[in-house]
């Protein structure tokens, strides 16, 4: 039951990163639900392969899933990565089982071994999504936390149960058979729910922010261009005076028309060739001249 969930979850990531916005995470998640169902396959292997072979690939395939979600999680949420390092602790499960099997046979230490780093994986994956839940949806990453600590609850209570209280058998009795698979598949399905669910969040959270960034940008240009205004065609003016004729028929001097029709205002001054025209008899024009030409040759020399 375990693997054949594992597979369908397997399935439904890939479908769902081919056609969907994924985060940093997703693929190391599907690796871990991958890893999963390998797990349950050398576990319900038992029997029919080396006894050697499925323990610790079993053990070693779950712990190899606990991290490639703990990393997942990490990269998910605050975009830091684990060390390379920690994943040479699966060979180190499989070495110590291995050990607790051919060297001296004890399933509970082994299984304790295996549940203790499956309990501190799913502790640390819980502070994750209670330390950087974001502000918006925290009663998801909180429900997913607590699902993480009654789940890591479960297992690692019946862990230590069994190292305690060795006369009872691991698959013996119906309530030790029956809660810790009920819990196991539990904790696969609902985790794997939850995860898209955060996923899906995080991508609808991201398209209602860029629309609403859309929006901001679309009404700051109609502003602008509120704010413009053009001038186009053809525009009659007096070949004399230069008076501009607006749409009303009225003649308007130039300045006062292009004002009323562009963001511009004009200052007032006169040129060379007008002022000459103009005041060439006036004393102070003749004045002014002078001073002018005084100064010019001093900037000159000076260039």
């Amino acid at each position: 039951m375990n693997m054949l969930i594992s597979a369908l979850f397997c399935i439904a990531y890939g479908l769902y990163y081919q056609g969907q916005r994924t985060y940093p995470g997703f693929l190391l998640w599907l690796a871990a639900t991958f890893a999963a169902g390998w797990a349950h396959f050398f576990l319900l292997s038992r029997g029919v392969l080396p006894t050697w072979l499925s323990i610790g690939a079993t053990n070693g395939f779950f712990v190899l899933s606990a991290l490639l979600r703990v990393d997942a999680t990490s990269r998910f949420l605050c975009y830091r990565k684990l060390p390379p390092l920690l994943y040479l602790l699966p060979l180190a499960v499989v070495l110590a089982c291995l050990y607790f099997y051919l060297a001296l046979d004890q399933i509970a230490i082994r299984n304790f071994i295996t549940v203790s780093l499956l309990f501190l994986a799913m502790l640390v994956i819980a502070s994750l999504f209670v330390l950087h839940s974001p502000r918006t949806n925290r009663l998801l990453y909180y429900s997913a936390a607590l699902f993480m600590l009654f789940w890591a609850a479960v297992i690692f209570f019946r862990a230590v149960c069994w190292l305690f209280f060795p006369e009872m058998e691991l698959f013996g009795g119906v309530i030790w058979q029956v809660v810790p698979a009920v819990a196991t598949i539990l904790g696969d399905a609902g985790f794997g729910v939850l995860f898209l669910l955060m996923n899906n969040q995080r991508a609808e959270q991201e398209l209602s922010q860029a629309n609403l960034a859309k929006e901001a940008l679309i009404l700051e240009l109609q502003e602008a261009l509120n704010s413009l205004s053009t001038l186009e065609g053809i525009i009659p003016i007096c070949s004399h005076c230069k008076s501009v004729r607006d749409d009303q028929g009225a003649w308007k001097q130039l300045e006062a028309y292009v004002a009323s029709h562009a963001d511009v205002q004009f200052s007032h001054g006169i040129c060379e060739q007008c002022a000459e025209k103009l005041y060439q008899h006036e004393s102070w024009y003749e004045e002014f001249r002078r001073e002018q030409q005084a100064v010019r040759p001093e900037t000159v020399g000076q260039g």
